[in-house]
């Protein structure tokens, strides 16, 4: 099986609280750092497969193999924010032709599931935030970020935004209620 990575380090990202009608946001910046596999963000981690810890130019990171290996954190920071910014920074390695490195999602109120399971089918309704690679031809990439919730549902894949894999690369999407933007340098 020829197996490909993804080295990924995150940095800060910005939450603007929901608040009250008339209340003014709070604004507060959360980090976490894909340093460790014990805990992020001072949260214990749930680790699948074999991620493993590496040294690069940009200090330690997680490398992933880009085929099963998970980390799981039981807490969704950006539930019921206003506004957000999400960056990371990371280096695809080429790999399967889509692969999912980062999703957070809310559980259903009622259920306490991250997504509802109706026979043989899963729907994930629940509102989630995502980026993901399309590896195009072994030899470059693209970003696919998806979030959806409440009232809003937004794909943003951009195949004629090609980059070449093995290379860092720092992606930043922002949320604030009504419109999204995704920028990847």
């Amino acid at each position: 099986m020829n197996r490909r990575t993804l080295s990924l380090i995150v940095v800060p990202y910005l939450i603007a609280a929901a608040a009250g009608a008339g209340a003014q946001n709070a604004l507060r910046q959360t980090t976490w750092t894909f340093d460790r596999l014990d805990t992020i963000g001072g949260l214990p981690v749930k680790v699948d497969g074999h991620p493993k810890v590496i040294d690069t130019p940009l200090g330690k990171a997680v490398e992933f193999d880009g085929v099963d290996d998970s980390l799981y954190i039981d807490q969704h920071p950006l539930a019921g924010a206003e506004q957000f910014t999400f960056e990371a920074i990371f280096r695809p390695d080429g790999g399967a032709a889509e692969q999912r490195w980062f999703h957070v999602a809310e559980r259903n109120a009622a259920t306490g599931q991250l997504v509802t399971v109706t026979g043989r089918s899963t729907q994930d309704a629940n509102a989630r935030f995502l980026f993901e690679l399309r590896v195009i031809n072994d030899e470059h990439w693209c970003l696919d970020a998806f979030v959806a919730g409440p009232g809003y549902n937004r794909a943003l894949l951009f195949r004629d935004k090609l980059h070449p894999i093995g290379q860092w690369y720092h992606v930043a999407s922002t949320y604030d209620s009504i419109r999204t933007g995704v920028s990847c340098t």
